[in-house]
């Protein structure tokens, strides 16, 4: 089952009480810095409806990498993400864990909705061994390379109560939107180099 079909199914279970986006939670929030609570039942109602919440909220965004939780004030241990930046790849990620596959390290420029204007660049783990349940109460255990790895990495901070500033080598903070959007290119055309996207 594709991820859009899994969004467009939560959306029918909900009908017209589909959940409007929400604010994102900006870096001095207190939500983005507690560990989140486990999902006692990732096939409950509840459970859905944070997963539709977060999707609208990254939709209404424009699209993204990813979304946690703790970002739209929710403090679940629940993502969602796309690993290559396509709505329609989007699935819900949900109690995950993770570990790496040996010491080997890469460096890369990253965002965050949450911490607007900024990029910064963060080591992260190459390979990792990552487990998470689905929205129909499924284990999940998978091996992540590359992006995928670091988009994961990325999300999991976010339950842990990280912020990715906290890892930069590197933090550029923007005020004029023209540069930053000229960063963000820059990035992209960085990403496809590494073979990222």
């Amino acid at each position: 089952m594709t991820a859009l079909p899994i969004m467009e199914q939560l959306a029918s279970e909900f009908q017209n009480d589909i959940p409007l986006p929400i604010p994102f939670a900006i870096t001095n929030d207190s939500v983005l810095r507690i560990k989140a609570e486990p999902i006692q039942d990732p096939t409950s109602a509840e459970t859905k409806r944070i997963v539709l919440q977060l999707f609208e909220t990254i939709k209404a965004a424009g699209g993204g990498f990813g979304l946690a939780a703790p970002q739209v004030g929710i403090s679940k241990r629940l993502f969602i993400c796309s690993f290559d930046w396509k709505i329609e790849t989007i699935i819900p990620i949900i109690n995950p864990r993770y570990e790496p596959i040996g010491d080997e390290m890469e460096a890369h420029w990253e965002a965050c909705f949450s911490v607007p204007m900024t990029y910064g660049n963060v080591m992260r783990y190459k390979k990792i061994k990552c487990s998470y349940q689905t929205i129909d109460g499924r284990e999940i255990n998978t091996e992540l390379t590359g992006i995928q790895a670091r988009v994961f990495q990325h999300e999991y901070d976010h339950l842990e109560g990280i912020l990715y500033p906290d890892k930069c080598i590197d933090l550029r903070v923007f005020e004029d939107p023209n540069e930053l959007q000229a960063f963000r290119l820059w990035v992209r055309k960085e990403r496809e180099k590494a073979g990222y996207l």
